[in-house]
């Protein structure tokens, strides 16, 4: 089967996204392998989010090769049993690998924070998050009893769970815990004395982590669009493009606030003040207090990816 342009233009998005997170991991390993030397859970959570992205791109190369982007009416049985094999594992890893991502920024703030109720809170985040990828994870191999129902239109037994309920669900969980995940930094970090592009810094990490709420917001807009139609292999390729965009984008996100000491290395300009340039030891970052003190000293080297 030809290759729709609308499939055409996803699946190159798709790879190009998915370098730009590769990248992105590659320097993060960089900044705390080789320069902090603390690497952790955190970021073997985020090495296997960017697996499970790249299968996902490979599954959008299967999507438009057996249909995507074609009229159903245009497809055959055999290409639209097929097509439907691939979303059914094409869902999987993508919730899995939000939730992962989650996850994966939630173990950094423990790397990060200090102070008692904000891992108290970071903690049951963590739960949270673990509990719903385990729901949406069984909840997409399950979604029809037998399996092979989801794909196999013929099975006439068959016991579904009711389509637009599964997905709200799944939409508004993800949806609730970005904006928990990007709001529990503020209360600590907003009073911070920090120099001004330090501070520039962090409010450009959490504008971006603001962009993948818009995300997820225009991803549950389009369920609607996508699920409740009669032409899934036609509408179905903006919920399938907004998907992959959330999914790499929360990598980058998720690895840009460990990049500081990479940039410090490579431009210390970008991160020090004009006097600190000046001074004997260029090198050296100013000392603000830490996140959890209002105390002033010198930055732990698990600080410094901040």
């Amino acid at each position: 089967m030809e290759w729709a342009d609308h499939g055409k233009r996803l699946f190159i998005w798709a790879v190009v996204m998915w370098a730009l997170a590769a990248a992105a991991v590659m320097l993060r390993l960089i900044s705390r392998g080789r320069i902090l030397r603390v690497l952790g859970p955190t970021d073997w959570f985020i090495i296997l989010t960017l697996l499970l992205s790249l299968i996902n791109t490979i599954a959008i190369g299967f999507h438009v090769v057996h249909g995507l982007g074609h009229r159903i009416a245009d497809l055959s049985w055999d290409e639209i049993r097929v097509f439907f094999q691939v979303v059914y594992g094409a869902v999987i890893t993508n919730n899995l690998s939000l939730s992962l991502t989650k996850i994966s920024v939630l173990l950094l703030f423990l790397d990060i924070f200090v102070l008692s109720w904000v891992r108290r809170v970071t903690y049951i985040l963590i739960v949270l998050a673990t509990l719903c990828g385990l729901f949406t994870l069984l909840s997409n191999i399950l979604y029809c009893l037998p399996v092979s129902a989801f794909w196999d239109f013929t099975i006439l037994d068959r016991r579904c769970i009711a389509v637009p309920f599964k997905y709200y669900v799944d939409a508004a969980l993800n949806l609730t815990l970005d904006f928990a995940i990007l709001f529990l930094p503020l209360p600590v970090i907003w009073p911070m004395t920090l120099p001004w592009r330090q501070k520039l810094w962090l409010y450009s990490v959490f504008v971006l982590g603001f962009f993948v709420c818009v995300i997820s917001v225009l991803r549950f807009h389009f369920i609607d669009k996508s699920l409740l139609t009669s032409d899934p292999t036609y509408t179905g390729i903006y919920l399938i493009f907004w998907s992959m965009m959330e999914i790499n984008v929360a990598i980058v996100i998720a690895c840009i606030p460990t990049l500081k000491p990479l940039v410090a290395r490579l431009c210390p300009r970008l991160l020090t003040t004009p006097r600190s340039c000046e001074s004997d030891e260029p090198n050296e970052l100013p000392q603000p207090p830490t996140i959890s003190s209002p105390r002033r000293q010198p930055l732990s080297p698990e600080m410094q990816h901040l």
